[in-house]
């Protein structure tokens, strides 16, 4: 099965516990079988390999072929001993072609290990305060709309009962003395007539003077 034809390499890197995914490329692959292997690529060798499907998982390795010349190869959680060299392949009627893959597992230092941790921290952080706002902003909005609605019920009622009184009053200040008025012209003599209205409006402050 082995075959010194190969396609460009290809290079990879992760941390231990991490997962890498790449694509492997060939030409006129159609529904041949797809495999990905190391060392001499048979028996044990062969880690994963489609069989014709499309979607295949083997343990921590998987394959997924759209047949469309490029097959992708994952490879879930990293371990150190994964590093090393391996083979993208592809099962042909003379002879298999092959891809080289070389993959380097890294182990994590303590910066890469506090980054991470902060991260989480802050994206958790972050959500409390996003949920914090929306919260205040919510409650301020509420009781600001309540006060303010409060606020401006009582002061058109307060300024309706003013302006309608001032009116009212005004209206019947005006119609009495029109129909006091009148009724004096009727029935007094002219000389009494300016005396009785300034006793009549004394009390107001104002002195009425009735001309005929």
């Amino acid at each position: 099965r082995w075959s010194f034809t190969w396609s460009a390499g290809i290079n990879v890197k992760d941390v231990v516990g991490g997962q890498v995914v790449f694509g492997c490329s060939f030409t006129l692959t159609g529904n041949n079988n797809k495999y990905f292997c190391k060392g001499t690529c048979s028996g044990r060798d062969i880690l994963v390999e489609t069989k014709r499907s499309k979607t295949v998982s083997q343990g921590r390795y998987s394959i997924e072929d759209n047949r469309d010349g490029v097959f992708y190869v994952t490879i879930k959680n990293l371990m150190k001993s994964d590093s090393g060299t391996y083979w993208c392949g592809v099962e042909r009627t003379i002879k298999d072609t092959f891809q080289e893959v070389n993959l380097t597992t890294l182990t994590q230092t303590l910066t890469q290990t506090l980054t991470h941790s902060l991260t989480h921290s802050l994206t958790h952080s972050l959500t409390q305060i996003h949920s914090l706002t929306h919260s205040l902003t919510h409650s301020l909005t509420h009781s600001l709309t309540h006060s303010l609605r409060h606020s401006l019920r009582h002061s058109l009622r307060h300024s309706l009962r003013h302006s309608l009184t001032h009116s009212l009053t005004h209206s019947l200040r005006h119609s009495l003395t029109h129909s006091l008025t009148h009724s004096l012209t009727q029935t007094l003599p002219e000389q009494d007539r300016v005396r009785v209205l300034v006793r009549l409006f004394s009390t107001n402050g104002h002195v009425v003077m009735l001309m005929i």
